[in-house]
């Protein structure tokens, strides 16, 4: 489909043109959990073909934490930093979805490692305080 207004080619669902800016009178926007859902469906597809793809094993704990599935987002996480245990980001995740699941103990562990290796970052300083730390 192209934008009506500059012409370039656009998604049949995206309310505005992500080049112009122009808004779109296209097909209803698809919900935000059917979102997370295909999001999760295409990164499993991806992790059949590439088991250890860390970027893969991140974006199924992001579309399981964002759906509530906080268990099979620790399982994802828990790839994650199997894969890159000195990337702090997917400490920060596991540390949230293992919040979500009530177990806060384990979630400031992963979160104050998190911090160590990342201490500049605020977001992360900012869960630890959430967290008790």
């Amino acid at each position: 489909m192209n934008c009506p207004g500059c012409g370039q080619d656009i998604a049949v669902e995206d309310a505005f043109c992500k080049h112009c800016g122009r808004r779109l009178d296209g097909a209803p926007k698809q919900s935000l959990s059917a979102a997370v859902d295909d999001m999760e469906r295409e990164y499993r597809q991806w992790l059949n073909e590439k088991p250890r793809d860390a970027d893969a094993h991140y974006n199924v704990g992001l579309a399981n934490l964002y759906s509530g599935n906080y268990a099979q987002a620790v399982e994802a996480f828990l790839v994650v930093v199997e894969l890159l245990p000195d990337e702090a980001s997917g400490y920060a995740k596991l540390a949230i979805a293992l919040a979500k699941l009530g177990r806060r103990e384990e979630a400031l562990a992963r979160a104050r490692h998190a911090c160590r290796l990342d201490p500049e970052s605020e977001a992360v300083r900012r869960l630890v305080r959430a967290l008790g730390g």
